[in-house]
């Protein structure tokens, strides 16, 4: 009398190399697309940060009259930053609608140009247009 063979049960080895072949491939893909969205969140994270540099250093500007001060530079926490005023019209007087006892009696444009820096980074050059006055 003839016994039936047993089933095998589990799995072959070209099985299991084929599965630790697929899974190893797809685990660098997922490496590789994480590592590069880090790339990315960190340089996003720098330029925002630039962003608010800049925006504490326009509004530091904002209280300094290009007209009396021609030319300064300052720190803010690792960006260092210089700026140079320079007229782009020439001084004219203001309308007597506009005057006050304390207020400028003439007025001009000014081009303010700054250059950011880190010291690792390459430095970012801003222009901005401000008026400036003298009594």
């Amino acid at each position: 009398m003839k016994y039936p063979r047993p089933r095998q049960t589990g799995f072959t080895l070209i099985e299991v190399l084929v599965a630790s072949a697929i899974g190893l491939a797809s685990m660098g893909l997922l490496l590789s697309l994480f590592a590069g969205s880090l790339d990315r969140m960190s340089r996003v994270e720098m330029q925002s940060q630039r962003l608010i540099v800049e925006k504490e250093i326009v509004g530091r500007l904002s209280l300094i009259n290009p007209a009396q001060t021609r030319s300064g530079k300052g720190n803010l926490g690792k960006w260092a930053y210089v700026w140079r005023s320079q007229p782009l019209t020439e001084f004219r007087e203001t309308s007597a609608y506009f005057l006050s006892e304390s207020a400028a009696t003439e007025v001009a444009l000014f081009t303010i140009s700054i250059r950011l820096s880190t010291a690792n980074k390459k430095p970012v050059d801003i222009e901005l247009q401000r008026l400036g006055w003298r009594t």
